[in-house]
């Protein structure tokens, strides 16, 4: 009996690793079609009248790109803090690529007509990949986090990002544009360092 549970165990262990490469792989495969899809889109200009649109579709594409570029690298770090996928860490990564898939066409509506509503569903969006993003890590290292920190972080978050943010958006929107374009460019191009924000999760 004992030899039978071992036996299952290491089966379980076994296809929960496989799945995680999995989904590592899967991850790779829908933003490589999200960022070919945004490429696809771009029209080439016909005349010299249509110059000032390609370049305006060419920032927007390149501002999506980058992006769409830090979340994957995200997504990456996120996975390399556990080995094994569960059935949480898949619902919670196909959540995380389903909203992804909006950024691109949230960016270009933003750059487009910076409206509060605009920004206030891009926010909405981004926010929710972003949780996504840390929803995987909950879900991936589960058995070995401190809850009451995670919760702790959440509400903190909210008090001294999500809220001010909000009102930003409401008093000048132009500079939440700015906020919502730069913040993840500069985050893509800053210098990688030893990542410790996870660390105080853990048990």
């Amino acid at each position: 009996m004992k030899m039978t549970n071992d036996r299952q165990d290491k089966f379980i262990e076994r296809y929960q690793r496989s799945l995680r490469d999995h989904l590592v792989t899967f991850n790779d495969g829908v933003i490589a079609i999200i960022i070919t899809i945004m490429v696809l889109s771009l029209p080439a200009p016909k005349t010299d009248a249509d110059l000032k649109k390609f370049l305006f579709d060419a920032i927007n594409y390149s501002v999506s790109f980058f992006i769409v570029a830090d979340f994957w690298y995200d997504a990456h770090r996120t996975f390399s803090t556990f080995k094994k996928a569960t059935k949480r860490v898949v619902i919670a990564d196909f959540f995380f690529l389903l909203t992804l898939s909006f950024i691109p066409i949230m960016t270009k509506w933003i750059i487009k007509d910076p409206s509060p509503l605009a920004l206030s569903v891009y926010g909405g969006i981004y926010l929710v990949v972003q949780m996504c993003i840390f929803w995987t890590f909950i879900a991936g290292n589960y058995d070995q986090i401190h809850k009451k920190a995670v919760w702790q972080t959440t509400l903190v978050r909210t008090l001294t990002l999500g809220i001010p943010l909000a009102v930003i958006l409401i008093l000048v929107p132009k500079i939440t544009l700015i906020v919502y374009l730069v913040l993840p460019l500069v985050s893509f191009f800053t210098p990688d360092r030893v990542r410790k924000q996870h660390r105080h999760y853990r048990k």
